[in-house]
């Protein structure tokens, strides 16, 4: 029988969050770099404690995204940074899609109409008047699995409306905009709390993709409630 998986392994992952979410907000750039350094190792325990079947797949995504936050650390690594992250959400996207039950087309076309015009449209007319061509080529090379990501996750609640698909998908949707707040600050300017907003998105975004992940990969668990039908 399915049972409730117990939130006790995350307790590091909580703190460290909570711990960097104080430095983004107080600004201190030391501690905020090493706090950070520190989320995926403590996510990736939590993981490998809780879920009794591990995917080297999702071992893979979330040591990329590891080292994508120690190369994102140092100005002259930003695109080895980049390429981690990059390299991470393809895998990610490829087992989004690898999962879907059926693939539906319409489904994916609803999808590619609500995510793909928002977010082009935000680097074609925003960022690019504040970052050269080439920039805006790596822009939209970045976001495309992102974008998948979302739209494989939307896919995934209209095949199946469960409570576990809409955070899922409510994930994924931190997940971008957690990534279009970097690639804004980064090349056209910060604004007030930008670095705890960009960070509670993110860190919430992470918990709820590997909550689906687990859900996916082990059978053995659920969280309460998790799979009641929404009506």
């Amino acid at each position: 029988m399915a049972k409730a998986y117990s939130l006790i392994p995350f307790i590091p992952f909580f703190i460290f969050s909570l711990i960097h979410f104080y430095y983004c907000y107080t600004m201190e750039l030391y501690p905020k770099d090493i706090t950070k350094v520190l989320l995926m190792p403590a996510l990736v325990f939590a993981y490998c404690f809780v879920c009794n079947k591990i995917s080297i797949k999702i071992i893979i995504i979330y040591f990329a995204h590891w080292w994508g936050d120690i190369f994102f650390l140092f100005d002259n690594t930003y695109y080895y940074a980049v390429f981690c992250f990059w390299f991470g959400d393809i895998i990610n996207a490829y087992e989004y899609c690898k999962k879907l039950t059926k693939f539906n087309f319409a489904h994916l076309v609803f999808g590619l109409i609500l995510v793909f015009p928002p977010v082009f449209y935000f680097g074609n007319f925003q960022l690019v008047k504040h970052i050269d061509l080439f920039l805006l080529y790596v822009f939209h090379g970045y976001i495309t699995p992102l974008s998948l990501m979302v739209i494989f996750s939307m896919m995934h609640f209209l095949e199946k409306k469960c409570l576990t698909n809409f955070f899922f998908m409510i994930g994924n949707m931190l997940f971008i905009f957690s990534d279009l707040n970097v690639i804004w600050v980064s090349f056209a300017g910060g604004y007030n709390l930008d670095s705890l907003i960009i960070m509670v998105t993110y860190a919430v975004a992470e918990m709820l993709i590997i909550n689906w992940y687990i859900l996916n990969e082990d059978k053995n668990y659920k969280v309460v409630e998790i799979n009641r039908k929404i009506e």
